[in-house]
């Protein structure tokens, strides 16, 4: 009997071991921090085909719809991945800023969709238009992307807060990405 015990024991801890292969941990306070991190400079890196797509237009020439389409589809793609796994996100254990600075990332990721919607698709509807020269479809697509920068900088604000009250919380020094790379790069990081 005492074998069967053992046996069902085993069975049991194993089967709870792989119940959990798709469990998260908790992420450390700083690990969390470099996550949302990491998902923006996604969300970044995103854009630059988007803006090389249509810059052309700025000096006139011609732009292929196909690619600003493509490249507007690929940062759609990116904001949902990260929006998705930001909504699975764990919060590190022992920071009572956390739950408020992931809330505040998921409300400005919500912003990044509204103004793909609501500003950088319309970008992709002028492009697409036939006729109309590359001077009157840039007038259009330079207010638009005014506006991108309007609403980004109003989204930003709360994320800001929640951020700085987070790295405060817990004794970090929130630096912008140059000034990292650059610590990093003279061995101070």
């Amino acid at each position: 009997m005492k074998t069967r015990t053992k046996s069902v024991a085993l069975l049991l801890a194993a089967a709870l071991a792989f119940s959990c292969v798709g469990c998260a941990f908790p992420p450390s306070r700083i690990g969390f921090i470099e996550k949302i991190s990491r998902e923006n400079r996604k969300i970044a890196r995103s854009t630059r085909a988007f803006h090389a797509a249509v810059v052309p237009l700025k000096t006139g020439q011609s732009v292929d719809a196909g690619t600003v389409r493509s490249a507007y589809q690929d940062m759609e793609k990116t904001v949902q991945e990260v929006r998705a796994d930001m909504d699975a996100q764990p919060l590190p254990s022992s920071s009572s800023s956390a739950r408020a600075f992931l809330n505040a990332y998921k409300e400005y990721l919500k912003g990044q969709q509204q103004i793909l919607t609501d500003d950088l698709l319309p970008i992709v509807n002028k492009v697409e238009e036939p006729g109309g020269s590359p001077a009157a479809k840039w007038a259009f697509i330079s207010g638009m992307l005014a506006q991108v920068s309007a609403k980004e900088s109003s989204d930003y604000g709360p994320l800001k807060t929640a951020q700085d009250n987070y790295a405060s919380e817990h004794n970090y020094t929130v630096q912008t990405l140059e000034t990292y790379l650059d610590a990093q790069k003279n061995g101070k990081q």
